[in-house]
């Protein structure tokens, strides 16, 4: 028997809630331990993460997070750091700019400046007090007051996009063109006026087929340019190009020299992929993790700090100060003990408790709502994809083969007994009704190619083979009727009823939920689908994210969900549907510190849950009517403040400086004037307050 198929394209005229945040608190959870950049400033280090952006203390050696939900920073991922002249932090992210002066933070976007894109990042500050942002739309020149754009069109450049720059000491600026994408690129000196000097790679040094990664100005004013595989030296226009430090026959990745400093007798220090070296202009002196002498296998960073050094490790944690011959590594960059940044797969168990799993990391990380623990011995492998909790408690893992976890023992299962060569699992369902285990699975069987589903009800395996489609199935659901829902990549979606029977519906899809009602929702090749039984309907219109919906999900008010993950990595993030409105969800309005959202995830209590690719997960938890949810920066249009949770100094912007506090029982318990724009809460006690202007009124919590 088959469903006649009737298929209604709906297009709404949507009510657009894009440009404001919906009412409610944000939490980022995010591993900080990989750093992208470093700089120094006074007693602190302020690192550049791809999960936030971290003040380190190095008297102290204590550290405090910054994210997209407890500050302004546009995204988690920090691409380049600058302290300027007045003394103020500047960061680049692929959703904007901010600054910090004074503890005061100021975002830079699209939305209210002339910048031509938010996706930035090389910056540099010079002698005038100018900040040089570099986007892939162009170079921004910010004096204090003005923004000057140049371009192809009206500048030198045969580019537009921006790989790197540096700033010497008469303020010019150094600029290259992107070495990876350009075929001929170019390296520029601009005074930020008039005169532009251009050198072209190929034509003054030759084409070294080099990627170049870091650049810096030295003690007398000649440039320094760190590659693949060599270190360019330029100086009166002359170049001198020099072997990079070894790669201890590493091969590819471990000779790029990914940032420079300089010493105070002229020595060139560089971080690779293989170790940290100086280069005194005739060899190279190198410390590696091989020779037993450097805790790393690859670094991002490095400074000098008198006679002790500081080095940001890449993919491998923290940071390292090597004093007196001696390596101390700091790796306390992170808000929580989450164990990857990269969510793949998120699942709640019996008793309320949040489990997840990065790709490519063969830990287990939960989460009770006040602790994180992590699993780092029970998975068989390191490619998770799907997790799902049962009846009793258990983690389901599908990674390579199935482990299933009690929260002590591990047990592991090899699919290849069963018909099948692919041991790689994307999907998986607990079936309540049932009380079984639903795999979703590519087979090669002895008939061919074929997506199937596996079975498991606590002692057998049973395979069920689709007859007629092929590909991966990358997503499950179970309807109110019992009816399992299967999207195999690339191919139909697909009802089965447990038994005999599919049907196939010509929809091309990633992610599948189900509701109450018996509704079946869809992220599609097209945008967001319903199935309501009889026949399908699309939906298009503003709040609708199109970048490349992946994952559904339904929370516990019937609300459906979509996240988005755009195939350039440039916007994305999540929209919601309430049944008469949709609202999207980017980095831009809400604590999603990526745009890039691998998985989401409904909560028993009406929370969301996102993971993201890089910038670790975050819940959302919608307000009552009542007023906001703690634990969070809340955004108005005319009223901010953060950090939140804070443990003293409460930044607020606003367009009045009366603010009044009171506790939860309405009783005040602060009032006055917030001087430049802050208020001291240290004398509070631990708890959660509301603060108001008069206007406007938000939550916070004094730790």
């Amino acid at each position: 028997m088959r469903y006649f198929i009737i298929i209604l394209v709906v297009t709404f005229s949507f009510l657009d809630r894009s440009s404001a945040q919906e009412s409610g608190s944000w939490h980022t959870f995010t591993n900080s331990a990989t750093p992208t950049c470093m700089i120094e400033d006074g007693q602190y280090l302020w690192v550049g993460t791809d999960a936030g952006l971290v003040k380190f203390d190095k008297l102290a050696d204590t550290s405090q997070v910054f994210n997209s939900s407890n500050s302004l920073l546009p995204q988690n991922k920090v691409n380049n750091i600058t302290r300027d002249k007045a003394g103020a932090i500047w960061a680049t992210t692929y959703g904007g700019v901010v600054r910090i002066q004074g503890g005061v933070w100021t975002k830079f976007t699209t939305s209210n400046t002339p910048m031509p894109s938010n996706n930035t990042n090389p910056i540099a500050a010079d002698s005038l007090g100018r900040v040089w942002i570099g986007s892939g739309s162009g170079l921004l020149k910010f004096d204090g007051g003005q923004w000057t754009i140049y371009t192809s069109a009206n500048s030198p450049l045969v580019s537009n996009s921006i790989y790197m720059l540096a700033t010497d000491r008469a303020s010019n600026v150094w600029i290259a063109t992107s070495w990876i994408s350009d075929s001929t690129p170019q390296l520029l000196k601009f005074d930020g006026a008039a005169s532009w000097e251009v050198h072209s790679i190929s034509t003054d040094v030759g084409y070294y087929g080099s990627n170049a990664f870091s650049m810096m100005v030295s003690r007398d004013n000649s440039l320094w340019i760190g590659m693949e595989g060599y270190i360019a030296h330029v100086q009166n226009r002359k170049w001198t190009v020099t072997a990079a430090m070894p790669d201890g026959g590493n091969g590819p990745g471990y000779n790029y020299i990914f940032a420079l400093t300089e010493d105070r007798v002229k020595n060139v220090w560089a971080s690779t992929g293989y170790g940290i070296g100086y280069f005194d202009g005739l060899s190279w002196k190198t410390k590696t993790r091989y020779t037993g002498t450097y805790p790393f296998e690859r670094s991002r960073g490095v400074i000098l700090d008198g006679s002790d050094l500081w080095v940001a490790g890449y993919e491998a944690g923290g940071i390292a100060k090597l004093k007196d011959s001696t390596w101390t590594v700091f790796s306390n960059l992170s808000n929580c003990s989450l164990s990857s940044n990269y969510i793949q797969a998120m699942t709640m168990d019996s008793r309320g408790r949040y489990w997840f799993s990065g790709r490519f990391d063969p830990t287990l990380s939960m989460f009770d709502g006040k602790s994180w623990k992590n699993y780092d011995s029970v998975l068989h492998g390191s490619f998770v994809q799907s997790l799902a909790a049962d009846s009793s408690g258990n983690i389901w893992i599908g990674e390579n083969g199935i482990t299933k976890f009690d929260g002590e023992k591990a047990m592991h299962f090899d699919l290849h007994q069963l018909d099948s060569n692919s041991n790689v699992i994307y999907a998986l369902l607990w079936d309540k009704k049932r009380g079984t285990l639903w795999v979703g699975n590519g087979f090669e069987g002895s008939s061919g190619y074929h997506s199937g589903l596996i079975r498991y009800d606590g002692e057998k395996w049973r395979t069920y083979l689709y007859p007629s489609i092929y590909g991966q199935i990358q997503s499950l659901a179970l309807d109110t009727s019992g009816n399992i829902w299967a999207s195999p990549y690339d191919a139909n979606i697909t009802e089965f009823d447990g038994d005999t029977t599919f049907h196939y519906f010509n929809y091309i899809t990633l992610g599948l939920a189900s509701d109450a009602k018996g509704n079946v929702w869809a992220s599609t090749s097209n945008g967001p689908a319903k199935w309501d039984g009889t026949s399908w309907q699309t939906f298009s219109g503003s709040g609708i994210l199109t970048g490349g919906l992946d994952g559904c999900t339904v929370d516990a008010n019937g609300n459906a969900w979509f996240s988005d993950f755009p195939n350039m990595g440039i916007g994305g993030g999540a929209c919601e549907y309430d049944g008469k409105n949709w609202q999207a969800f980017t980095p831009a309005n809400s604590g999603i510190g990526s745009g890039m959202v691998w998985s989401i995830m409904a909560g028993k209590n009406g929370e969301l849950w996102f993971g993201s690719n890089g910038a670790g997960v975050a819940e959302f938890i919608p307000s009552p009517s009542a007023g906001v949810s703690p634990f969070s920066t809340q955004h108005t249009s005319d009223f901010t403040i953060y950090p939140n949770p804070t443990t003293g100094i409460l930044h607020i912007q606003s367009t009045s400086n009366n603010i009044v506090i009171t506790d939860l029982l309405g009783r005040t318990r602060m009032r006055g004037v917030a001087e430049a724009g802050a208020i001291d809460v240290s004398s509070l006690p631990k708890g959660v307050y509301s603060i108001g202007d008069g206007k406007s009124r938000s939550r916070f919590v004094k730790e």
